[in-house]
């Protein structure tokens, strides 16, 4: 019995991987509850079971030109699926460590933010700044953040281009960058700080 077993196994593999459907099916068949079974004892999640034992068999149709050189299917499509469980926990760690990373960055900036500059501070001084800016580059700066418009809002406000405009709000955020650099006394204070702090009411 077993011998014939794995006779028509070979035939399966033979017939599959000559592009024959029917065949791959059957062994989808003698294989997809061993799998989903042996997935699921490691990964302890059905949906990711039945989608990785699809994967599994995905993989094989894509390769299934090479189905009848295989002697030993049974531990050829284990270890395939072994590959699938190992190459997703993989995955899974690291995008736990990537977001580890990035939110611990997150933090440190906070923290090193707050203990040297406040928002009530940083804010004060961009008032102070915004008084010395040039009347319409004032205009154009408080049209944008005060008022919301879009820059070619502001340019048909003010009749001038839109190009005037994106350069009149660059050399105004370029001067508040500087005047908060030199009066907090920080060195690389960084832009979007600096953006958020000065557009939001609109975030």
């Amino acid at each position: 019995m077993p011998n014939e077993k794995l006779q028509t196994e070979k035939n399966l593999l033979q017939l599959a991987a000559h592009g024959n459907e029917a065949a791959f099916v059957e062994l989808f068949y003698l294989y997809r509850h061993k799998l989903y079974s042996y997935i699921l004892k490691i990964t302890a999640r059905p949906e990711l079971a039945q989608d990785m034992v699809q994967d599994v068999f995905l993989k094989l149709w894509k390769n299934k030109c090479q189905l009848d050189t295989i002697e030993n299917f049974n531990a050829f499509i284990f270890t395939v699926a072994q590959n699938q469980v190992v190459n997703y926990f993989r995955r899974m760690n690291n995008e736990t460590l990537m977001l580890s990373k990035m939110q611990d960055r997150r933090q440190g900036f906070e923290r090193c933010t707050e203990e040297r500059i406040s928002h009530n501070e940083v804010q004060q001084s961009i008032n102070e700044v915004l008084k010395r800016l040039p009347a319409q580059q004032h205009l154009v700066f408080k049209l944008s953040r005060e008022q919301g418009l879009k820059q070619d809002e502001i340019a048909m406000a003010l009749k001038i281009s839109p190009n005037t405009v994106k350069n009149h709000l660059a050399l105004a955020i370029k001067t508040i960058r500087e005047y908060l650099r030199h009066k907090l006394e920080i060195e690389h204070l960084p832009l979007l700080f600096i953006l958020m702090q000065l557009f939001k009411n609109y975030f």
